[in-house]
């Protein structure tokens, strides 16, 4: 037998998820799997309250990478912490729909309202879920660079005013930021790496250690004319853009 009524005289948890959901007339109930052998308990209180019982369906587990319960060790555990650090809300969605269902084995895009239209317990896995951070930032990265110049402006915005140069940048000059973002909504993964990558825009000195410049096969001197006549080349550029950048330093 199993406890209803603590001493006290209150319910205990499976007796108050059955009255509430009777009385909030929920009619779906969709849980982890780890729940599944509480439903021969709730079916019974269900009948002898003489409830309509609600359609249950139990899905597999989100596992880490390392396949233990995914849990705080793994990262951030808040919906509020994903936004912190950037990733765009489209994004989640898109990325925890497909954590444990698939539209079919190729397509990993989908909009909100083809999830909408497609979606299936059918085709919900029975094997427990990874939570997988490398696809999470490679799908992001896909949803920033599909954002117009306009978008990507206004959500990473916020992010900018959290960094001290960034922030004075856009203060001083909306017009300069707007100009320098598409040379890194390429490359962004989270909309909270902007800054950083961003940074040499906006300070007027960097710290570095010049050892760092010196590449393979090449010797301190050669090295600074290689700087020296990628700074007079760069002095003639008519276009700055990535083609044109690309075409004059390779």
């Amino acid at each position: 037998d199993f406890i209803m009524l603590k001493s006290d005289g209150y319910p205990t948890y499976h007796l108050a998820n059955v009255v509430d959901d009777h009385l909030m007339e929920i009619s779906h109930i969709i849980r982890a799997e780890e729940w599944l052998s509480s439903v021969p308990r709730h079916v019974l209180m269900y009948q002898a309250l003489d409830f309509e019982p609600p359609h249950f369906a139990h899905l597999p587990m989100l596992l880490g990478a390392d396949r233990s319960k995914l849990s705080k060790r793994h990262g951030a555990v808040s919906i509020t912490e994903y936004y912190e650090q950037g990733y765009l809300p489209e994004a989640m969605v898109n990325f925890l729909a497909l954590l444990g269902w698939s539209l079919d084995d190729r397509t990993e895009i989908l909009s909100r309202q083809e999830l909408i239209d497609n979606f299936s317990l059918e085709r919900v896995s029975r094997t427990a879920a990874i939570f997988n951070r490398d696809k999470l930032n490679w799908m992001n990265g896909v949803y920033i660079r599909s954002l117009t110049a306009d978008e990507f402006s206004e959500a990473v915005e916020p992010y900018l005013m959290m960094d001290k140069p960034a922030g004075e940048a856009v203060i001083s000059s909306e017009e300069y930021v707007r100009n320098i973002l598409p040379l890194v909504q390429e490359r962004a993964k989270t909309l909270a790496e902007v800054a950083e990558l961003a940074q040499f825009f906006f300070v007027e000195a960097l710290d570095y250690a010049p050892g760092l410049l010196i590449g393979k096969n090449m010797s301190q001197e050669s090295t600074s004319e290689a700087l020296k006549t990628a700074q007079q080349r760069l002095g003639e550029l008519k276009v700055f853009d990535t083609e044109s950048l690309e075409t004059l330093l390779r």
